[in-house]
């Protein structure tokens, strides 16, 4: 019927002639659809889908959406219920950081509520730990997201990078001189 994940037959697709529908939510696994994809030379919205990571949350919820949407929209007679063949038991990926890490690694002084409400925005979930540290929970469909640097990258992309000052870092200056082996190298050159 389908290259799980990659693609399906054409002689499963729905034409105007087809009378029984079967609908299917799944999730299949990033790096090994990237692979299959790249090894077979097949590429679909659905393996780009599953490589960048979908929101496993929400499989049931999407296939009730469809699923009133082929009622409502094709005038489908009758809706069965859904047949539930594996869960996915999975932890959300947490994070501890702080204010302090995100305001050092932008070079900006952005304050709490700023950094948290971004994180916020941006479907993180937050659990404050004190005045300066806090985990954030990624979303499910975030799986670019793999630590704290990532956190800060997500702060200024959203923010925006006009907000951190341009500015040369503080260094001591030393008066520049040739090295001894440049020295020996010359001395050679224009005994040559």
């Amino acid at each position: 019927v389908s290259i799980a994940g990659i693609m399906g037959l054409k002689n499963v697709e729905v034409t105007n002639e087809t009378k029984n529908i079967v609908m299917e939510a799944a999730t299949f696994y990033g790096p090994r659809i990237r692979k299959t994809s790249s090894r077979l030379g097949l590429s679909s919205d659905s393996s780009i889908r599953f490589i960048k990571g979908i929101d496993k949350d929400n499989l049931k919820k999407v296939l009730i959406i469809a699923s009133n949407l082929v009622k409502d929209i094709a005038n489908a007679q009758k809706i069965s219920e859904s047949i539930v063949f594996d869960t996915i038991d999975h932890q959300r990926k947490e994070i501890e950081c702080s204010i302090q890490y995100i305001n050092n690694r932008l070079g900006t002084n952005f304050d709490k509520i700023t950094i948290l409400d971004t994180l916020k925005t941006l479907y993180f979930d937050i659990k404050e730990i004190d005045d300066n540290k806090f985990i954030a929970i990624v979303p499910d469909f975030r799986i670019d997201v793999e630590g704290k640097a990532d956190l800060s990258e997500e702060v200024i992309r959203y923010l925006g990078f006009d907000n951190v000052k341009s500015a040369l870092p503080l260094m001591e200056t030393t008066i520049g001189q040739r090295s001894l082996e440049d020295n020996k190298l010359n001395v050679i050159r224009d005994y040559l």
